[in-house]
């Protein structure tokens, strides 16, 4: 999937993880207001990921069977809302 640099990062699942793609997904959406989210998209490995956005910054959730891990890219800070800190 294509790459781009994001200011934050966070490990979700150190392995592919149906389950919790679709809770991060869902604690994102539901915790930020104004939040509009992209249609889902799926790779030809299987790997999703889910685009938000929030005026001209971006949120990638993403469930990546290439890295094997479930984690988010974020231009916004998502500590409170994730319970976990950046991994950068």
């Amino acid at each position: 999937m294509a790459n781009r640099n994001y200011r934050y990062s966070y490990a979700i699942r150190p392995e592919n993880d149906e389950k919790a793609f679709l809770k991060t997904r869902k604690l994102i959406g539901k915790s930020i207001k104004g939040l509009k989210k992209e249609k889902l998209i799926t790779d030809v490995d299987g790997s999703h990921v889910q685009l938000y956005y929030l005026d001209d910054q971006k949120i990638a959730v993403y469930n990546d069977f290439d890295i094997g891990a479930v984690y988010v890219n974020s231009d916004i800070p998502l500590e409170e809302i994730l319970g976990t800190t950046s991994v950068w």
